[in-house]
């Protein structure tokens, strides 16, 4: 209620928030079901040049197994070391904070550095949908090639992250996901 709470793959997990255990085993016994026990359905691979200032992404999907559902793909392109303004700290001297890393910072905090800051979607911000012609076991589906004007961030500190994923109306979890930095 009012601090950020997290969600792994999408899946909702109760009890995830600023007052859990630092690794709430909710987290733990998701994140290794996600990794160690699930067959993937699909394998998700991004490429990427710079032309001049323009950042072009290329996405390909291998579907491993095929699937009933919608399945969209999302393109998101972050930056890290994004200098802020001013920042609020809540935690700044707050009695039961006293062991979190911004219990001892000032409440203001000045320059602010960000990290994973979300600058831009290159396909819909809710992804674009997959045909169900391709979402086939043994299909690879190619998204047309993305391009992103990175004039204005910058491209040592940028990363592209693909992910696949069924829509918001659905269960909205994310089947797979691929992180590059920009230009590899």
């Amino acid at each position: 209620n009012g601090f950020p709470g997290g969600l792994v793959g999408r899946v909702n997990l109760n009890n995830v928030g600023y007052n859990s255990n630092p690794i709430d085993p909710a987290i733990a016994n998701e994140y290794n079901r996600q990794i160690y026990n699930e067959t993937v359905m699909a394998g998700v691979g991004i490429s990427s040049k710079y032309v001049g200032n323009d950042l072009e992404v290329d996405v390909s999907i291998n579907f491993y197994e095929s699937i009933q559902e919608e399945v969209r793909v999302t393109i998101y392109i972050i930056e890290n070391e994004v200098m802020g303004g001013t920042q609020q700290n809540y935690f700044s001297n707050n009695a039961g904070f006293e062991n979190y890393y911004y219990y001892p910072k000032p409440a203001q905090m000045s320059n602010f550095v960000h990290q994973f800051v979300l600058r831009k979607a290159a396909t819909d911000i809710l992804g674009d949908v997959i045909p169900a012609e391709s979402v086939v076991k043994g299909s690879t589906f190619n998204l047309e090639t993305k391009t992103v004007d990175m004039s204005n961030y910058r491209p040592e500190n940028s990363y592209i992250i693909a992910f696949i994923h069924y829509p918001m109306s659905g269960s909205k979890e994310i089947l797979n996901a691929q992180q590059v930095k920009a230009g590899q």
